[in-house]
């Protein structure tokens, strides 16, 4: 994510944000790793916390997000673009996928393949709304 944004020298706080409280257990022994590795200043544990001021968004799945803190570091609207691309590309997934749950015939799909359909919608469906906050966060800083 630091290259999406060329900050080569730069060391931002990063927040990680998770979606499953019990996922905070497993990340915890590895926090200190994660911000040497990631040459951030700082990483700090969210659980299901809205977007930082100030923060740019990866999605890592549908369980967590990294957020990276590049207000006063990179420019704005160019960013806002990426992430208007990226929720558009994603709802073209979304209603691909839907699509074909809907046809005729799809009751013959074996319950697996309909089990991991739904898992992914569900999962698409969260990036969206992430990725639709995200855009409003940055909104606000122009």
């Amino acid at each position: 994510m630091r290259a999406s944004f060329n900050l080569t020298k730069e060391r931002p706080k990063i927040f990680i944000n998770l979606h499953n409280a019990q996922l905070k257990n497993t990340i915890l022994p590895y926090v200190e790793g994660i911000t040497f590795l990631s040459h951030s200043s700082e990483a700090e544990i969210l659980i299901n916390q809205s977007t930082p001021e100030g923060c740019a968004v990866e999605i890592v799945n549908e369980n967590c997000e990294v957020y990276l803190m590049i207000k006063g570091l990179v420019d704005i609207a160019a960013e806002l673009g990426k992430l208007e691309k990226k929720k558009l590309k994603l709802e073209g997934d979304y209603d691909r996928l839907f699509k074909q749950t809907q046809v005729s015939g799809y009751q013959k799909v074996p319950e697996q393949k309909k089990k991991e359909n739904e898992e992914t919608l569900a999962g698409l469906e969260q990036e969206i709304a992430t990725v639709g906050k995200a855009i409003v966060n940055f909104k606000t800083f122009l």
